[in-house]
């Protein structure tokens, strides 16, 4: 980690930071070169589906071309730019969930409630998917409990709402364990706030 960098970005020296998996993101790779290849094929070249296809073919293949291209792009910018995801200081958690604006939303300790982790599915399963799939269908969430009067921005990614003021952090493209970060996260937050 460089500290003078995370210094300068977060006002203080970190106490915790948690970065993206770089295998993760190479891994994540592979959908971005999927949806150029077939973008390219949908759009242009024409060598599996005939050419004379609807023109819903096409346009399915100009918007898979430049989303893999964007896809392939944010994965190099976080490879050759790695800013943390997760970064805990001595006034409270930052998020990298905001998309502009630095990227980083505050969560000060004292508006912390809980910390836990959840491992869900947002996605719908289906009860005769095999065990590989079941398991990959499901994420794993860090878990903010989080006072009614907390606002959060509309647009945020890499979240969900689990309602009741739980505000879930995905962290699967994260290095590390969700139960280890929030073990970590727990340690801190209840040095600064007292709370078990």
């Amino acid at each position: 980690m460089d500290n003078y960098r995370e210094e300068l970005l977060f006002g203080t020296k970190p106490l915790k930071c948690f970065y993206y998996s770089k295998t993760m993101l190479l891994i994540a790779l592979i959908p971005s070169l999927v949806g150029i290849f077939f973008g390219l094929e949908l759009a242009i070249f024409r060598f599996i589906f005939p050419k004379d296809g609807p023109i819903l073919v096409s346009i399915l293949g100009w918007i898979a071309l430049p989303a893999g291209c964007l896809g392939i792009i944010l994965i190099i910018y976080k490879m050759i730019n790695p800013k943390p995801f997760i970064v805990a200081t001595e006034n409270g958690l930052f998020a990298n969930v905001i998309v502009g604006k630095g990227g980083y939303l505050f969560f000060p300790w004292e508006e912390i409630l809980d910390i836990s982790t959840i491992s869900y599915s947002t996605s719908p399963t289906d009860t005769n998917e095999s065990a590989l799939m079941r398991q990959v269908s499901y994420d794993d969430y860090i878990i903010l409990q989080l006072p009614s009067n907390f606002e959060t921005p509309k647009l945020m990614v890499q979240t969900y709402d689990f309602g009741d003021n739980q505000l879930g952090l995905a962290v699967n493209m994260i290095e590390g364990k969700a139960g280890d970060m929030v073990i970590e996260l727990r340690k801190i937050w209840s040095q600064k706030t007292g709370r078990k």
